[in-house]
């Protein structure tokens, strides 16, 4: 068995080297091969790459940080007001927690409502305009 020197460590037998050599059906080297191998992978990540982008986009929900900051820049409504329009349309359930999403292009609060039997809901506020988008089934 042959025996080869590799980065300074001591004798390796070549058997090794062989099983990580791209080889073709007569045992030959494939030219290119590891040079092939690593673009279809870059493009297999870069394909993947912008698709993980668009469903980040279509929804993301803000720190408290970054909420504040768009509250003032994009003339958002007030939290306040999102938990106030929830405690009127909904009188079964106290509006209890409430964040800033993007959905899309549309920013929303996401209101938690504590139910009167116990159940948690959610309800979608408009941000911009303050006005319910999507209830619970069986909210007024």
């Amino acid at each position: 068995m042959s025996e080869s020197k590799v980065h300074g460590m001591e004798r390796v037998p070549d058997v090794i080297h062989g099983l990580f050599r791209a080889r073709t059906y007569l045992g030959g080297m494939v030219p290119g091969a590891r040079t092939a191998a690593i673009a279809v992978l870059g493009l297999v990540i870069s394909s993947i790459g912008p698709l993980r982008a668009e469903s980040e986009r279509v929804h993301a929900c803000m720190s408290p940080n970054q909420a504040r900051e768009l509250l003032i820049t994009q003339r958002l409504i007030a939290p306040f007001r999102a938990f106030g329009e929830v405690s009127r349309n909904q009188p079964g359930g106290d509006a209890v927690g409430l964040q800033l999403c993007l959905y899309g292009d549309v920013f929303v609060y996401d209101v938690t409502v504590l139910r009167r039997d116990g159940r948690v809901s959610h309800t979608m506020v408009d941000a911009h305009s303050g006005a319910i988008l999507a209830a619970p089934h069986g909210a007024k």
